[in-house]
């Protein structure tokens, strides 16, 4: 059976040889090491599972919990489940539509750099300030000093 497999940042094609209510023997490409935390992806099934053996490239997994054998065998190689009303219309499952969700998003990310900027500027100020406080007193010293020469 065909299935998608995600570990790390890697995503592969996959194929289920053998399933158990609590694994399964799989051949991909690419086998993450024994040990590894992976995802296998089948129909609208998500399977977390530990790899436990491997051997070139066919692996054993194994599952903390108890596997829907049946419905895993009959998911077929579909896309994701799609949620539609008795009329067949798809029912579109964000509160908001996507332009405004972006929208939303967009404007927090403006808001948050002036929020960044607005504090720059704020220590940039403090900072000067403590540099004219610390660097006020020797120059009015100064000042006096070559007053008083000059007279």
């Amino acid at each position: 059976m065909k299935a998608r497999l995600r570990w790390g940042a890697y995503w592969g094609d996959a194929c289920i040889l053998n399933i158990s209510s609590q694994g399964m023997l799989i051949q991909t490409s690419r086998v993450a090491p024994e040990g590894s935390i992976v995802e296998l992806h089948r129909g609208h099934h998500v399977i977390l599972a530990r790899i436990v053996w491997r051997d070139g490239l066919k692996a054993g997994l194994r599952t903390d919990d108890r596997l829907p054998v049946d419905q895993i065998l009959a998911a077929g190689d579909q896309g994701p489940v799609q949620l539609v009303t008795s009329d067949g219309a798809i029912v579109e499952r964000r509160t908001k539509a996507r332009s405004e969700a972006g929208d939303a998003k967009n404007f927090g990310r403006k808001l948050e750099f002036v929020g960044a900027c607005v504090l720059v500027l704020a220590f940039a100020l403090i900072v000067g300030l403590a540099v004219f406080d610390v660097l006020a007193t020797p120059i009015a010293r100064i000042e006096r000093a070559l007053g008083n020469q000059a007279k």
